[in-house]
């Protein structure tokens, strides 16, 4: 829900998540748009796979987490814990991507974790680190 702005954030991220044991980087393409809390994505996405380009997006290279194992991948997803699902729904909602989308993220179910998992904590660390950092800079 976050784009990662430098790698310290990144190697953070890879950590927390456990990279490499439980997931691995997988390279993609990603659709940018600017949300409109509507449709803007999935009308970007048919444009993108029509060879068009809806104004105001464009495709970039972009790094996603997926389990380690090829037999992870087959399995049935394992559903995010509370915390993280937070997290989703609060950056679906903070860059205003489609409502289906938002829709689709509020019908999971959290799966069974020890308390709400870390995400929610994590994010408010790194906002806070940022917050530090701004301050410094300006």
């Amino acid at each position: 829900t976050r784009i990662i702005e430098n790698l310290q954030d990144f190697a953070t991220v890879c950590r927390t998540e456990g990279v490499p044991f439980a997931y691995v980087l997988h390279r993609c393409n990603v659709v940018t748009y600017t949300g409109d809390g509507g449709t803007a994505g999935a009308s970007a996405l048919r444009r993108e796979m029509e060879g068009g380009q809806a104004r105001g997006s464009s495709s970039v290279s972009a790094f996603t987490l997926r389990a380690a194992r090829k037999s992870w991948r087959d399995r049935m997803d394992i559903p995010p814990s509370q915390g993280y699902l937070n997290v989703l729904v609060r950056g679906a909602v903070e860059y205003r991507l489609d409502k289906k989308y938002l829709s689709f993220l509020e019908s999971i179910k959290p799966g069974m974790t020890i308390g709400n998992g870390l995400a929610e904590q994590a994010l408010s660390f790194a906002e806070l680190r940022g917050q530090e950092g701004r301050r410094r800079i300006g």
